[in-house]
């Protein structure tokens, strides 16, 4: 008889392995310099959509070929959370020791965006000093757990549609 698997240990792993996979990608969008493409930037919700379904999938079939839509949107979103976790790390890691010069990247590309929208110098320099505020490390961290802990309810929301079985008993 096979174990039965339990959610967190089932959205652990599987939140670890979506964590990793997202870091990954992003590290070629990094050595690719392709990190500003933003429909390279979309795949990143295929990676953790599919760790969510396939999390949710190892599950039910774990549990004798059953899941109920609020155990496949409880794992989907605990996946979500993991994956959210390490890549939040990663994150802060990237602007820390990877990339330190990313930050003032950002905010040239910011600057030349208002420069074409044409803001004058003095509201720029307002702008990107606001914007400076809430764009450290830190915040960025707490921001990428947020929100793809986010993406993954919605994601949970609508793939544990397509995921959930009936009790067979």
């Amino acid at each position: 008889m096979e174990e039965k698997l339990s959610t967190w240990k089932n959205s652990l792993q599987y939140g670890a392995i979506t964590g990793l996979g997202l870091v990954v990608f992003s590290l070629i969008l990094f050595f690719l310099d392709l990190v500003n493409n933003q429909y390279l930037q979309i795949l990143s919700y295929a990676i953790l959509i599919a760790g969510i379904v396939y999390g949710s999938i190892n599950l039910k079939n774990s549990n004798d070929n059953f899941i109920s839509y609020s155990a496949a949107l409880g794992s989907g979103t605990l996946i979500g959370v993991f994956a959210s976790i390490i890549i939040g790390f990663y994150t802060y890691v990237f602007y820390i020791y990877i990339d330190p010069d990313a930050m003032a990247k950002i905010f040239e590309m910011m600057e030349q965006g208002l420069l074409d929208r044409g803001m004058s110098q003095d509201q720029i320099e307002m702008s990107i000093e606001m914007s400076k505020n809430f764009m450290s490390p830190l915040t960025l961290f707490v921001g990428s757990v947020l929100s793809f802990s986010l993406y993954g309810f919605v994601f949970s929301l609508i793939t544990s549609i397509f995921v959930k079985s009936k009790n067979p008993n």
